[in-house]
């Protein structure tokens, strides 16, 4: 299990090599929303500076920002060129993530317009260190 904090940059270390079939491949992650409402897929470029022996990631701000805390499954793909197409990758490690975040979260985001009654739902959360909500989880944007 990997462990990703959402408020700060974060570095994957997995052990790659011994299971990648290419060389010098590109990795693909791919992960699944801990609400399981939608999976994440992005390039990410090995950092380390010794690839045989250790792969090292650091997660992009929009992926840390799409996910949200609990745990969650992980799938990771190497491919031969940089791409996402599902056709050209092959997986090669699979596990579980636990995502924290000492931010707040809303479920429910209504935006407000000059009419009281033309609210309608956002299907996304919002983030932040200072968002009041309702009892109920929602916050209003006006």
């Amino acid at each position: 299990m990997i462990s990703i904090n959402k408020d700060t940059s974060t570095d994957i270390i997995l052990d790659l090599h011994s299971v990648s079939t290419i060389v010098n491949p590109y990795y693909v992650f791919k992960f699944i929303d801990a609400n399981k409402w939608y999976t994440i897929t992005t390039n990410i470029k090995d950092i380390s500076p010794t690839p045989t022996r250790y792969s090292q990631f650091t997660l992009d701000n929009s992926v840390l920002l799409a996910l949200h805390t609990g745990e969650a499954e992980y799938f990771v793909y190497e491919a031969s060129t940089f791409t996402t197409d599902p056709s050209l990758l092959t997986l090669i490690w699979s596990d579980t993530y636990r995502c924290t975040s000492n931010k707040t979260y809303v479920n429910e985001v209504y935006y407000q317009g000059v009419d009281p009654s033309n609210n309608y739902d956002a299907p996304e959360y919002m983030y932040g260190d200072d968002i009041t909500y309702t009892g109920v989880n929602k916050i209003i944007i006006k």
